[in-house]
């Protein structure tokens, strides 16, 4: 899971922010609901059933109609043939009642003969029909409503919480720690699927914390864009990758969209910043409060960047991730950092000086140079002790096969759980410089520490000298080989 997601608050209903689309909803309320629409299906029902007896009786009557019709058809033709003409009356008027058609006037029955009773008939028919079709649309109707107001019901019971769909929507973005805008992807893809889930992916500020800006926005997203995804953060904390390119020339629209970033200063608690050094320095005069974690990656030169603890009181990681940024140059809030990271090479006696600025360090990576030390430095009496620190990762360029790894056995750290030595790519000795036996036993007898993870890296270790680290140092057996990379886990 991204870093911007570990952050996420225990309670679902922290995770959408309140408007006026998303009432809180009274539970009673929703009883009364819920009883008054069970009402009305069993309305509908009973109404329904009732139609159904009527269709019934209706298709049944207009069965004996049609039947009588044929029998009448029947007669009046032979009547024509000579047959006598009181069979006929008779028979009508037996249908007539039949069907209740009763007339209160003598006159009618005067009236009744084989001329009017075909018209009377089809009359009957077509009334018949008229109800049947009445009764036929108004069943559909009832229907129609019944489907409805079930559905309502099961959708109060089934839908989920807006809450539970942010948290659903969460999953869905990009296994990223910053996130860039693709309309191919979440956030910006669930707000084309229907105005329900837009409404919920834009009153959810953790699906809009993280952004990866790129100095390419400038041809296809507008400074406009760039505040509606911060506007969507709302409150959230900002984790922020900005990348420009640092050897061109800082234009208006660099201009006002730093702008808009620096104006959510308050909010960042993550950067990663690989820009120009006049935008790094004014983004880094701003005040911080929440920045816990800042990595730079220019390939300026940058020196003299001063942070103070008034400005980051919360800062703790800070990595400079290129080896252009000098990490003794600054003035940064040594004290109350925990992780630190350097790419930049600095010899022993200048590690030191930096971790002893730092007492509350944990982590320290360091690019380590065998290269003249200060005048000041006694290598012979001095030792680099840190009570502290439980995890050391040693990146070394040597340039002599003449104790190259010697700088190892001046550290003392009684805490060191996790300790990793990797030479240098670009370093002559890569893949060829064998390990350091003597100076990690003497590392580990000196600080007493319990280690649980050994790394090494561009170093040549036979089976042999496998065997032999995992008994001198007691580790457990597993070890995890990707040549070439042998890492030892306790």
């Amino acid at each position: 899971m991204s870093s911007h997601l570990k952050c996420l608050p225990d309670s679902l209903e922290n995770l959408v922010v309140s408007t006026g689309n998303s009432p809180k909803v009274d539970p009673s309320f929703s009883d009364d609901r819920d009883s008054n629409v069970k009402r009305d299906i069993s309305e509908l029902e009973k109404r329904i059933a009732a139609i159904d007896l009527s269709v019934s009786s209706t298709q049944r009557s207009l069965e004996v109609i049609y039947r009588h019709k044929t029998d009448l058809d029947s007669h009046l033709s032979k009547s024509r043939n000579g047959f006598p003409k009181f069979s006929f009356l008779r028979r009508t008027r037996s249908f007539l009642d039949f069907i209740g058609w009763r007339p209160h006037s003598t006159n009618f029955q005067n009236k009744l003969t084989s001329a009017s009773a075909p018209a009377a008939i089809d009359n009957e028919i077509t009334q018949t029909e008229d109800t049947l079709q009445r009764l036929i649309g108004e069943r559909q109707t009832l229907t129609f409503d019944l489907v409805n107001r079930k559905g309502e019901l099961i959708s109060r019971h089934e839908k989920l919480p807006v809450e539970l769909w942010a948290r659903i929507f969460l999953l869905c973005l990009p296994d990223e720690e910053f996130i860039t805008p693709d309309p191919r992807q979440a956030p910006l893809l669930l707000c084309q699927v229907c105005s329900q889930w837009r409404n919920v992916a834009t009153s959810t500020p953790f699906l809009w914390n993280a952004l990866a800006i790129r100095s390419s926005w400038r041809k296809r997203i507008w400074k406009s864009s760039l505040d509606t995804w911060l506007n969507r953060s709302s409150n959230a904390l900002l984790y922020l990758d900005i990348s420009a390119a640092v050897d061109r020339e800082i234009s208006g629209a660099d201009h006002h969209l730093f702008q808009s970033i620096i104006a959510t200063s308050d909010r960042w608690e993550h950067l990663r910043l690989n820009i120009a050094n006049p935008l790094l320095r004014s983004m880094m005069k701003s005040d911080m409060p929440q920045l816990q974690t800042l990595e730079i990656y220019t390939t300026e030169y940058i020196t003299n960047l001063h942070l103070s603890p008034v400005q980051v009181p919360r800062l703790k990681v800070i990595s400079f991730l290129t080896k252009t940024v000098y990490l003794h140059a600054h003035f940064l809030p040594w004290r109350q950092l925990t992780h630190l990271d350097s790419r930049c090479w600095l010899n022993i006696s200048q590690h030191a000086a930096i971790i002893s600025k730092c007492p509350n360090l944990r982590s320290y990576s360091m690019s380590l140079v065998n290269m003249a030390l200060d005048p000041m430095w006694d290598f012979e009496t001095r030792e680099i002790f840190h009570p502290r620190i439980e995890v050391l990762k040693i990146m070394l360029f040597v340039d002599t096969f003449t104790d190259p790894t010697k700088d190892i056995q001046l550290f003392h750290l009684p805490n060191l759980s996790e300790f990793a030595l990797v030479i240098a790519d670009e370093n002559p000795f890569y893949g060829i410089l064998g390990w350091p036996k003597a100076e990690i036993l003497s590392l580990i007898q000196r600080s007493s520490c319990s280690l649980k993870k050994l790394h090494f890296r561009g170093i040549s270790m036979s089976q042999n000298d496998i065997l032999n680290l995992q008994r001198l140092l007691h580790l457990p057996h597993f070890v995890q080989v990707h040549d070439p990379s042998i890492t030892f886990f306790a």
